[in-house]
């Protein structure tokens, strides 16, 4: 069974990290931390002229301080660093709100309802499949499907319940996310469907990510 735990970074210097699902961060500098989840600092923790990217959120802790020395900080989520000390401008951009102490010193930048991630990263969604889902208690169930999707090209129909991708519950579009980027590097998924009062089981064989048609 694969299970996605918390990563830990201790210290990355002059580095780049790619991590997937949450990630823990005690010291960067001169780096570079991308992670398809939330980014936690953690307390004390320190992030000079380094580059911290998440497609969840970036969150730091209440009451111990967190040093951040010309960094650039971008979230498809929040950012939200309530004990902040920043030694040098920086720059914070998020999808959802910024929230970093008592507020950011002169020459940093600010920006709120940011709907990119920078740099042309993306990270693997339902859309590049061509489907649409919501999440249910059990799964995700989909909610669109184009003729040119794999799934819908080996047996998946509007409307079913995706409970697992392999030996991953997908309860949350994050881990759907991780198991289709899976699926993509080795070619193929195990989706576990639930169709009425019925548990189908459909082999999607892949080649890179679908073109649409």
């Amino acid at each position: 069974m694969v299970v996605f735990r918390k990563e830990s970074v201790s210290q990355l210097g002059g580095s780049v990290f790619l991590g997937t699902g949450p990630v823990e961060v005690q010291y960067l500098r001169r780096s570079l931390l991308i992670s398809d989840g939330d980014i936690e600092l953690a307390p004390g923790s320190t992030i000079r002229q380094a580059v911290v990217i998440a497609t969840g959120s970036v969150v730091g802790p209440a009451t111990n301080i967190v040093n951040v020395d010309g960094a650039r900080v971008y979230a498809g989520g929040a950012v939200d660093i309530p004990g902040f000390a920043e030694e040098a401008p920086c720059t914070f951009a998020a999808g959802k709100t910024v929230r970093v102490g008592d507020g950011v010193r002169a020459g940093s930048s600010v920006a709120e309802g940011a709907t990119t991630l920078p740099y042309g990263i993306h990270f693997t969604a339902p859309a590049d499949f061509g489907f649409r889902v919501e999440p249910k208690p059990d799964g995700m169930a989909v909610t669109a499907l184009e003729a040119w999707s794999p799934l819908a090209r080996y047996g998946v129909r509007a409307g079913d319940l995706l409970t697992r991708i392999g030996f991953q519950n997908v309860r949350s579009a994050d881990a759907l996310r991780r198991a289709l980027r899976r699926g993509v590097m080795e070619e193929s998924m195990v989706l576990h469907v639930a169709r009425g009062g019925d548990r189908l089981t459909r082999v999607v064989y892949l080649d890179g990510i679908p073109e649409r048609r």
